[in-house]
């Protein structure tokens, strides 16, 4: 009986042990993530990437309830079709840039390329667009501490590599958030790969990510699952990575969104990367060309509108709230023209008035000698 009960007891010690040496596996799982990115982020002080997107677009997947109401239809696109993008993503410390050409859908409802230009210099952001969407040059100003784009997902298969815990508050990581919010439910292989798989798993609400990574190699990322309701709704899978001055560099990837089905998908091949190399800091700063409509949202009204104005080389013409409902881009910028125009006529014309009477007093001083 006693030999009975000391199996038993035994049974449940070893049972505790089991338990205790899984869960601190598991802790230290996590605790061996947050090392090899926070050295990741670590080791790669600067990097630039440009790479190529083939997008392909199912049809009617950008149609939502704005563009159903629109007068010229509601599928958008109105086929499948497929487009190229290009990007380039530069990052130095905080300082940051990034390019963009791909397609958008315009306020009337089509689709066209579209430029975009976003940098932070460590103070301020700036972004400019040329003539394409709005049919005149845009500029934003804003104080925030990193470009509005972060929060793209077609800047998630390098940001999540490089600076995972670097931009919480677009949705990227942070340490407490893996530590605590992250559990391991299995592993799996993807091309050869063995993987841990952690899912989100401290928030009672139903959206949630899943993280497949490589603890063979520094524990990159070779997938990132996220739900909503339980449902996928976005996947990236990291397809190819080349080893280049000690870091891991992802160079081949593929992104899915999911509704049922796919319902766009994006290929990306890097096509130049350089790693921890000198980025001169003009890198950084945008200039507005002359007829930039800029946004400024570092100054804002007491109902928290913010600045416009309308970049000249006479300086900048001022809008006011009134007009930004009651003139178009066209007829403030030709009034600005107009109202120039005149300014340096009477100037001339003072400046001429005041040659004659200098000369007049000359000769007049002269008659009187």
């Amino acid at each position: 009986m006693k030999r009975s009960h000391l199996s038993g007891a035994i049974v449940l010690l070893a049972l505790a042990l089991f338990i205790h040496i899984g869960s601190a596996a598991e802790e230290n799982v996590q605790g061996k993530v947050v090392a090899a990115w926070r050295a990741r982020e670590r080791d790669c002080a600067a990097f630039k990437i440009k790479w190529k997107e083939t997008q392909t677009f199912v049809k009617g997947s950008l149609t939502n309830s704005k563009t159903a109401k629109h007068p010229k239809g509601q599928v958008l696109p109105p086929e499948t079709m497929e487009a190229v993008a290009h990007f380039v993503l530069c990052v130095d410390g905080e300082k940051m840039k990034e390019i963009s050409d791909a397609m958008e859908v315009t306020q009337t409802m089509d689709m066209k390329r579209q430029e975009e230009t976003a940098a932070f210099n460590g103070e301020i952001n700036k972004s400019f667009r040329p003539a394409q969407i709005q049919e005149y040059p845009q500029g934003f100003i804003g104080d925030e501490k990193y470009i509005t784009g972060l929060n793209v997902y077609n800047l998630r298969p390098v940001l999540v590599p490089f600076r995972p815990f670097r931009y919480q508050s677009w949705g990227y990581f942070s340490e407490a958030d893996l530590l605590k919010n992250y559990a391991t439910i299995r592993s799996a292989i993807i091309d050869a790969h063995r993987c841990i798989v952690l899912r989100e798993t401290g928030m009672s609400r139903p959206n949630y990510k899943e993280l497949w990574l490589d603890p063979e190699r520094e524990y990159i990322p070779l997938r990132e699952v996220m739900f909503a309701r339980g449902k996928p709704y976005l996947q990236i899978d990291w397809e190819e990575y080349r080893r280049e001055a000690l870091i891991w560099v992802p160079v081949a990837w593929k992104i899915q969104e999911l509704n049922g089905g796919i319902m766009k998908s994006v290929r990306g091949t890097v096509v130049e990367c350089t790693i921890n190399q000198p980025i001169p800091a003009e890198e950084f700063e945008i200039e507005f060309p002359s007829g930039t409509w800029v946004i400024d949202r570092r100054s804002k009204d007491r109902y928290g509108t913010p600045s416009h104005y309308i970049l000249k080389d006479s300086g900048k013409r001022m809008i006011s709230a009134e007009e930004l409902n009651s003139k178009t881009y066209q007829q403030l910028n030709a009034e600005q023209r107009f109202t120039t125009r005149w300014t340096l006529a009477v100037a001339a014309s003072a400046a001429a008035l005041l040659v004659i009477a200098l000369v007049l007093y000359r000769r007049n001083r002269h008659v009187l000698d």
